[in-house]
């Protein structure tokens, strides 16, 4: 190849980069649960909008989240003696789609700060928790998050359990709800973008360079 054909063909590959560029769409979502007791499994749908297959190929989809936890426990103490305890909570939180496809899961296990509680007293033990950055991504079985609609979800919380650590004799926990809430949610869509009509209209000139180039150069 003769190195007077490189400009013309540097210029083409330049276009045909550009053409392929990764363009990013970000939409946006907040979700929350109602309060729930011990054992209770309350599922909530909600809806994002699916990605437009007319802006590109998906690529891939990320998904970040805060959690914040409220939980408010009665402690109640019995004995003779002044007992500090710490509550132990355990549960999940979990979006899933129709499919059963688990978008989130996030295990909802926290031990609170030390409550002191005199003897034959009882008192209400509110805590907040939260857990920051949560992240999770999807580059395969995508087809889910595309179409001209929503796709949608299917939200479970379950407090699964509390104890009080240590077992104290005499003292003992109750009336346990907890609220937990999804917080700063959003949903990227990566794409591989369809070239713009301008986009096109640059590659054909430049295609046609380099052939009228060739030409003149075989003359």
């Amino acid at each position: 190849m003769r190195l007077k054909y490189l400009p013309s063909l540097a210029a083409l590959t330049l276009l045909f980069v550009s053409g392929a560029s990764a363009d990013t769409v970000e939409k946006t979502f907040s979700l929350t649960t109602p309060s729930l007791g011990v054992g209770v499994e309350s599922p909530t749908t909600g809806f994002v909008e699916q990605f437009d297959s007319s802006l590109g190929t998906l690529t891939k989809v990320e998904i970040t989240y805060d959690l914040s936890v409220v939980s408010a426990n009665t402690i109640s103490n019995s004995s003779d003696d002044n007992a500090t305890v710490q509550i132990v909570l355990g549960g999940s939180f979990k979006v899933e789609m129709p499919s059963g496809t688990e978008v989130l899961n996030v295990g909802l296990s926290h031990t609170t700060d030390p409550h002191e509680v005199d003897a034959h007293q009882s008192g209400v033990d509110t805590t907040t928790y939260t857990f920051d950055g949560n992240e999770n991504s999807y580059t395969s079985d995508l087809i889910g998050f595309i179409g001209n609609g929503n796709w949608s979800y299917v939200l479970n919380q379950v407090l699964s359990s509390t104890s009080l650590t240590p077992v104290t004799t005499g003292v003992s926990i109750s009336n346990s709800v907890t609220t937990a809430s999804l917080t700063n949610g959003t949903v990227t869509y990566t794409y591989t973008a369809v070239p713009e009509p301008t986009t096109w209209a640059l590659l054909g000139i430049g295609g046609l360079v380099l052939v009228l180039t060739r030409k003149r150069n075989k003359a």
